[in-house]
Order: structure tokens, then sequence, then C-alpha cells
């Protein structure tokens, strides 16, 4: 028996191709054979094409149309269209939704065009469908991003290329500093699970946290050490001394950055830098990046005498697009940390201790070793490409 011919399935932006070649005058047989379609396919993609058109200009997405090979619709249009319609002018906003809210706002919507009267539970498989139509899938919210205004960035990055014109800076000379909450004894806060599972259990968020302030230069050659700020002195460091520290520590009520200690950072562990500088045979020249929020002093206040060391701010609510520590440095970070710090409870696990007690019997101290090898891990090529972006 002969071999059943197998049939093309092409998907939207294909069929609307023939069309396009058809008005160009292209002949029926060079396009069917193109595409390798029967002339009854070829004559259903003519007859259908004011309707082809319609729906996918109606889908406003290019990428779904490559992906869609159908034109079916929602059993409910109009519905369809008004939830659709809401979810897009909220995402222009830069309002998070989630699935549970398209359901409930879906639900409120079919309530105003069909009546209270009529049932309609907005399903999992009915988001799903919703989903599927239009080409929404889900993303993680990027820090700032919704609020980074891009005017600004094309001329700092011009400036600052002038700058380092003028002023003959290399990326070795050129720094950034940046701060983060770190929530110290906080694990992983996703899992692998067994398919029956539908709900991962786990213990209370631990909320104990820290700041950091993180600097390294353009290369990634040059990492500074640490800052990290706590509301108070430990009692484990009660008999420390501070300095012989993989990092430097400073206390603050709340624990956040506040213009007197990063000016006194400045001084006592950024203006050193030069003796890197010498090491590398390069003028003792270099340039601090630092985000403009009002816990750091003015640009003016953060300068050496001779001016051969200074601070420039970057534009307001760019940091998310341009700050290489916002780019992914900060991030490495943290996930390294955690690392270290499951490991670390897995090894002390020996069946009479909880992992909640493991994790409780974890000191500052503790913390700020695995946090300073964590600094160290980070290798240069991760720093290069997050100033690079």
């Amino acid at each position: 028996t002969m071999a059943k011919r197998k049939r093309p399935v092409l998907d939207l932006k294909q069929k609307l191709q023939i069309l396009v070649d058809l008005e160009r005058g292209e002949k029926v047989i060079d396009v069917t054979q193109r595409y390798k379609i029967g002339s009854s396919t070829f004559c259903d993609i003519r007859k259908a094409g004011d309707k082809l058109w319609n729906s996918t200009a109606a889908m406003g997405s290019s990428i779904l149309v490559e992906e869609r090979k159908t034109m079916h619709v929602s059993q409910d249009e109009a519905l369809d269209k008004v939830v659709y319609m809401w979810f897009v002018q909220n995402r222009i906003k830069g309002t998070p939704i989630s699935g549970s809210i398209v359901k409930e706002k879906a639900k409120h919507f079919y309530r105003d065009l069909n009546g209270e009267e009529i049932c309609f539970t907005a399903s999992d498989g009915w988001l799903s469908q919703f989903k599927h139509w239009h080409g929404i899938h889900q993303l993680s919210i990027t820090g700032e991003i919704m609020s980074s205004y891009n005017e600004s960035i094309a001329p700092f990055h011009s400036r600052l290329m002038d700058i380092m014109e003028t002023e003959v800076l290399t990326d070795q000379q050129i720094y950034n500093a940046d701060k983060t909450g770190f929530f110290w004894r906080l694990l992983q806060e996703k899992t692998l699970a067994s398919s029956e599972k539908h709900c991962a259990s786990g213990f209370k968020k631990n909320k104990e946290h820290l700041t950091i302030l993180a600097c390294t230069n353009a290369t990634g050659e040059h990492k500074l050490p640490l800052l990290v700020i706590g509301k108070s002195t430990p009692r484990c460091f009660k008999h420390v001394n501070l300095a012989s520290l993989p990092m430097l520590y400073r206390a603050q009520r709340s624990t956040w950055m506040n213009s007197e200690i990063f000016r006194a950072w400045f001084v006592e562990n950024f203006i050193p830098i030069r003796s890197f500088l010498r090491s590398k045979g390069l003028p003792t020249c270099a340039l601090l990046l630092i985000d403009n929020v009002g816990a750091h002093p003015g640009a003016e206040s953060l300068k050496t005498a001779d001016g051969s060391i200074w601070c420039e701010i970057l534009p307001a609510n760019t940091t998310a697009k341009i700050q290489p520590m916002d780019l992914g440095v900060l991030a490495t970070l943290k996930r390294i940390y955690r690392g270290k710090l499951l490991s670390y409870v897995l090894n002390e696990e020996n069946g009479e201790l909880s992992l909640s007690d493991i994790i409780k019997s974890i000191s500052i101290k503790d913390a700020f070793y695995m946090l300073a090898e964590s600094w160290k891990d980070i290798q240069t090529s991760t720093i290069k490409k997050c100033w690079a972006k």
C-alpha cells in the first residue's frame, strides 16, 4: 500500500504570506509548490482571506501569529475581548497580574455581560485557553524597570564616555557600589516536588535581615570587602576583633544605609583603592558610580581634596537598567550564599535536630564567613558581563 502523504500544517503567518504572494501576482502553482499544499487547501486559505487578516490584527502580537495555526476563538468572544483589553491596559501601567486575578476579573466581567443568574467559574482550563489564545505567559517582575526613564540613559552613557576620555580612565578605574537587603537565614524559596504534590510545605520565613554594600571595578579584578550593616553589634562578636573579620561591620538601628555610614565608607575604605591602582601601574584616579537614593550624600562631598577620586550619580530611576550591581552581581552573590547555607544545613543534619533548629543555630558570624566566601567566588567574567549590559 502507498504511504499516506503527510499533510503540512501552516501557521497563520505562512497563510498570510500566501495571500501577500498572490497580491504580488505570483502564480498559484508556484505558491502551492513552495508551501507543499494541495489546491483545496490553497482555495480554503484564499477564501478565508478577509477573516485571516481581521483575526491576526485582533491578536496584536507578531509572536502569537507565528505560533497559532488556527483562528479558533473563545466561545464567549465578548468576554474574551473585554478581559484581554483590561489585561493589556493594566500591564502597560506596570500592574502585576496573576492567574487568580485574571479569573476573578473574568467572573466580574461575565456577570456584567450576562447577569447574575448564569454561573461562570472561570476555571483553570478557561485560564489556560485564554493565555494560549493571547500568548500570555508568566514572568518574574524585574526591579524598577517600569519606572526607568530610557531618555536619561543615552545622555548619561555619552557623558560617561566623555569623562573616561577626558580623564584618561580605564575600566580598572571605574567602580560601582550598591546596597541590598539580605536575609541571612533564608533558604531557597523554590523546591522540586513529586508530581503528586500540589503544594510545597516548608517553614515560616526567617526575616532577620542585614544591609550589604558591595563594590567592584568594571573588570571584576578589584572587589572591595563587603560592608554589612546590622541593628547592633552581635553578642558573638563580643570577644572578636572586628578588624579581623573578612568584611566590614557597622551598627545602625534600622539596619539601613545612611549618609554618615556611606561617607565614612568612602573615606576609609574606597579612597584607599589607590594602592590597588599603583600595583597595576595606573594613575591614582578613579570614578565611583552610585545611585541617587537619599541614603547617599551629595556627589560634591564624595571626592578627595585633589579631585582625583570622585563620584558620579546615576540618573533617577535607571539603576534597574544600567547599574552593574543591579544587573546580576548582587543576585549572584545571594544565590551562591544560599547554596552554601543549604550545604551547611545538610551537613549538620543528624536526625536529632530539625531543619528549623539547625537554621536557628547559625550565628551571624557563621553567615559572615559564608558571605565573604560567596563574594570571593563570584567570577570576574560574571562581573564583566553585568558591566557590559
